[in-house]
């Protein structure tokens, strides 16, 4: 995010196709905001910095504390002078790789709904359509759900007489 917080303030583009910044890489603005975005989330007296860093291990040590990026942990050692491209030439492609799922199945739009209005809320739309106040479409409109999931919240709601 920082990264591409660079691209703003440098208003250039920010839609960078190229490989990570490397030594080789022929745009200094896009190393530029690589290091622009490593300092942001990591300033100097946030690391404890061993001497130099030559290894994945300590790398990943250091990347781990401060919840960052083998990469970006590298880069900013890297502009600190305490590693070298040699280290960041090291890092598995595999540790570029977002991690997917892990979070459970989610909330449907019905349990949003009665999050947001609250169960109150809810309770009045499933009686105004009961006393035809308003129609099932025009409670289903409001509240962005689909008929289904009206139906649920009907079957959960005490029924008024």
């Amino acid at each position: 995010m920082f990264h591409e917080f660079g691209h703003l303030i440098t208003r250039t583009n920010s839609a960078c196709s190229e490989a990570p910044a490397t030594p080789e890489s022929r745009d200094p603005l896009e190393r530029w905001c690589e290091e622009f975005g490593a300092a942001i989330l990591m300033p100097r007296d946030a690391i404890r910095l061993p001497a130099r860093v030559t290894d994945l291990a300590t790398l990943s040590r250091l990347a781990r504390e401060l919840k960052v990026s083998l990469r970006a942990m590298a880069i900013r050692l890297i502009g600190l002078g305490h590693a070298g491209w040699d280290l960041y030439r090291t890092i598995p492609p595999a540790s570029d790789a977002k991690p997917r799922g892990g979070g459970g199945t989610g909330r449907n739009r019905r349990e949003i709904r009665q999050d947001e209005i609250g169960w109150r809320g809810t309770e009045l739309f499933v009686a105004a359509v009961q006393h035809d106040i308003i129609s099932e479409s025009q409670a289903l409109d409001y509240l962005d759900i689909p008929a289904a999931e009206f139906e649920r919240l009907r079957s959960l709601t005490p029924t008024s007489a």
